[in-house]
């Protein structure tokens, strides 16, 4: 049998491999032969058969060929080729890691995706540098045993997310691993397990910071957000924190496709503002930042503020990223703030500094415009003494009272501010531009002011009815700051109470002559502080024996030809020009200087020395810092060093006071209560301050010979200093008559000039000191009488 060569024909090699077999048998070259061969049909199809050929031995050289059909199995070789081909190329270039590991986590096989997720170059390089997969990959080892745990209970691993070492260079990467076992079909051994792996590092990042952000967001009153405005000008919300909720009363999940749930809560008079400054971001591509209202179902009305910055979308939207947080506590402080820095808290009136703002607007619009204005100076005629005698709950009421009576006679664009205890000014804007009108207007007002005040008014169940007297000045621009044109009402205000009181005057320029001078000597007092030029007496303190037991160091200043100023006229001065401060300290450290040099000397050094503080500067938080370091720097006897301060501490917060006393008592220095008696507040509140003396008012002192109220009052502060146990020591003592009556009283320390004048340091140290006091004493006949 022989194939017939239309089978050949177009076959190609097939044909002349056959034919060239076939002549080899024929020759007896070889005894047989078997081909597999593939050829086309009629139709020109592939098929293919198993040809064996075989030489008849004895024969007449016949041929014997068995054809056999092997088309089914070769193309299921051709399959099994294009299919392992595709596998391969897969493999090769899938972007998923495909591996294949030994039960012990040894590596068998991994494709190029897998080694370069690795860091490696090749296969071998990476199947001969792991070893171990547990502790070589697995930022946790722990990973490896629970990875084999689910594979060998349940055949296969899905979705196993873990933190692993990229192997060669150490990297912290996540990874997704899915796996399967595979086992022998026999004896169902676990044979090996093949898998993929895929990074998933970005995802795992985003999912623990959005993780991250909700925590955040739960414990801080505040919403990290995505808000989307589309192409199409529809709103939503993408993303937004559990913050969301507390701070508009909607659910995330409600805003995510449509935000108009979102902004129905906002503010009817904030929705715009809103609308216009995401429509301003968005215009220019600029940072977003707008405080606004919501109201909200549960907590009503609450303010936010929010901040965003904005990115463009590939379709035209535009993506806002930020975060949204609660200030409704801060814009409550803020106003509080504000209240507190411009507002009177009893009265609710503008206070200095609020009036200060205000009459530097006036001026401003008057130098614009040319307007005029007016200041009223106002100032009650006989509070102190209604304030003393019924109380300061009864004077709080009429200053209230006052308040509004003066609200009542003025418009709606004048203000009326209260500058502190009984003073007021009205400040009156836009009055024309003639001085004349405006002055008569003002003139007007302030007497509608003189008649209101002037009114009865009923306070705990009691009449009461006071005055005041009312200084006026015009408020022009040219020529004059807002300092200016205050001091100028003051002074006019001055001057309607030497008058008697009850009265009006307006400002003339002769005052303007004392402004001037006030101002010219503040500034001369401020070189004279600078180049030490402000100079100090002592006058001492004397025990009945006539023994000097210490001084008080009182300043002075000898300004020009003019006659030198004294204490109180010189602190005043100081207060004023804001030079308060540095009086203190040169005051203070004159002192320690002079009780440094006492110390030195065995006689002198058990003297103690005395000063004067003014309310206004025993109040300043940096006293306590200025007399301590000081004294370490002089290095004397804290105990030796006495600070005396006027009953007007205890016109404000006595707590206050009182822990400043103590905390001066603790650096060893002793506070004297000094004019003791002058009000009548004192003889109350004198128990509640730790004060180690008591110093009895001058006024009683001189009084004491033909005053028999002036004994009484005198007696009883000598027998509140018994009961307080504190030292009371009589001051401006002048006459024997006046020592005999306070040491019959059970006074038994004394300062004045029955004893000996305030002399300089030089005089004080070389006479006063070396005399004792002896003299005036036996002249008093005190020393005898005992």
């Amino acid at each position: 049998m022989s194939p017939t060569g239309a089978l050949f024909e177009g076959a190609g090699p097939e044909a002349v491999r056959w034919a060239e077999s076939l002549a080899a048998l024929g020759a007896g070259q070889i005894s047989e032969f078997a081909l597999e061969l593939r050829l086309l049909d009629e139709e020109a199809r592939p098929f293919w058969i198993s040809l064996t050929a075989y030489s008849c031995k004895g024969g007449d050289g016949e041929i014997l060929v068995i054809a056999t059909d092997i088309s089914d199995r070769m193309r299921l070789q051709e399959a099994a080729r294009q299919a392992e081909s595709k596998f391969r190329n897969i493999y090769e270039n899938i972007s998923e890691g495909v591996y294949r590991s030994s039960p012990d986590g040894r590596q068998l096989a991994a494709n190029p995706s897998l080694v370069r997720l690795n860091g490696y170059e090749s296969e071998a390089a990476m199947l001969a540098g792991v070893r171990d997969i547990a502790t070589e990959w697995y930022v946790d080892p722990g990973r490896r045993a629970e990875f084999q745990r689910i594979l060998f209970e349940k055949g296969r691993v899905e979705s196993f997310i873990s933190e692993v070492y990229r192997h060669k260079t150490r990297e912290r990467i996540w990874v997704e691993e899915n796996a399967h076992l595979v086992r022998d079909e026999v004896t169902g051994s676990p044979l090996y397990y093949e898998g993929t792996v895929r990074e998933v590092t970005a995802t795992v990042q985003q999912l623990m910071l959005h993780d991250r952000l909700q925590k955040i967001g739960a414990v801080i009153c505040a919403c990290l957000f995505q808000f989307r405005r589309h192409a199409n000008g529809h709103l939503a919300m993408p993303y937004a924190g559990l913050g969301l909720e507390p701070l508009f009363g909607v659910a995330p999940q409600m805003v995510r496709e449509d935000a108009s749930d979102l902004l129905a809560v906002i503010h009817a008079e904030d929705r715009n503002r809103l609308e216009h400054s995401l429509a301003r971001s968005a215009a220019r591509m600029t940072p977003w930042n707008l405080e606004f209202r919501v109201n909200h179902p549960e907590r009503g009305t609450i303010w936010l503020s929010g901040r965003a910055v904005p990115d463009r979308e590939g379709d035209g939207s535009i993506l806002w990223h930020g975060f949204i947080s609660d200030v409704t506590a801060i814009k409550s402080n803020e106003r509080q703030i504000y209240e507190l820095a411009y507002f009177d808290s009893l009265t609710g009136l503008p206070n200095r500094q609020m009036l200060r703002d205000r009459l530097r607007m006036a001026l401003a619009a008057s130098r614009r415009n040319g307007s005029h204005g007016a200041l009223l100076f106002i100032d009650l005629d006989n509070f102190k003494l209604i304030n003393d005698t019924h109380g300061h709950d009864v004077g709080d009421l009429l200053l209230v009272s006052i308040a509004q009576r003066l609200r009542q006679c003025l418009r709606e664009v004048d203000t009326v501010a209260r500058l502190g205890g009984d003073e007021f000014v009205v400040l009156l804007q836009d009055l024309g531009d003639s001085a004349t009108r405006a002055m008569r207007h003002a003139e007007t007002v302030a007497r509608k002011v003189l008649e209101a005040i002037d009114q009865p008014c009923l306070l705990n169940g009691r009449h009461f009815q006071t005055t005041c007297s009312v200084g006026l000045t015009l408020v022009e621009g040219e020529g004059a700051d807002s300092d200016e044109v205050l001091k100028r009402a003051d002074l006019a205000m001055y001057e309607a109470k030497a008058a008697g009181r009850n009265a009006l005057r307006f400002f003339a320029p002769r005052m303007q002559k004392v402004v001037s001078r006030r101002a010219e000597a503040v500034s001369e007092l401020r070189r004279a502080l600078d180049e030490r030029e402000v100079g100090f007496d002592l006058e001492g303190q004397f025990d009945l024996d006539g023994q000097c037991r210490g001084a008080e160091l009182i300043l002075h200043w000898q300004r020009g030809e003019e006659a030198p100023m004294g204490a109180a006229e010189l602190t005043a001065l100081a207060e004023e020009g804001g030079l308060g401060e540095s009086l203190s300290r040169l005051a203070v450290e004159s002192a320690c200087r002079i009780l440094a040099q006492w110390d030195a000397d065995p006689e002198r050094s058990q003297l103690s020395l005395s000063l004067n503080v003014s309310p206004r500067l025993f109040s300043e938080p940096g006293l306590l810092r200025l007399v301590g370091r000081l004294l370490r720097q002089s290095g004397a006897n804290p105990r030796r060093l006495k600070l005396e301060v006027s009953e007007g501490v205890m016109k404000g917060d006595l707590t206050v006071a009182a822990d400043k006393m103590r905390r001066l008592r603790a650096l060893g220095v002793r506070v004297v209560l000094d004019d003791f008696g002058s009000g009548l507040v004192a003889l109350g509140s004198a128990k509640l301050l730790p004060f180690d003396e008591i110093k009895i008012a001058s006024s009683y002192v001189h009084g004491i010979e033909e005053s028999e109220n002036h004994r009484a009052v005198a007696r009883t502060i000598l027998r509140i200093a018994r009961s307080l146990d504190v030292v009371a020591v009589a001051g401006g003592v002048r006459t024997s008559r006046q020592i005999a009556e306070l040491s019959d009283a059970g006074c038994r320390l004394f300062q004045g000039p029955a004893f000996a004048p305030a002399v300089s340091f030089e005089r004080f140290d070389a006479e006063v000191f070396a005399a004792r006091g002896q003299s005036a004493a036996r002249q008093s006949g005190v020393a005898a009488t005992g």
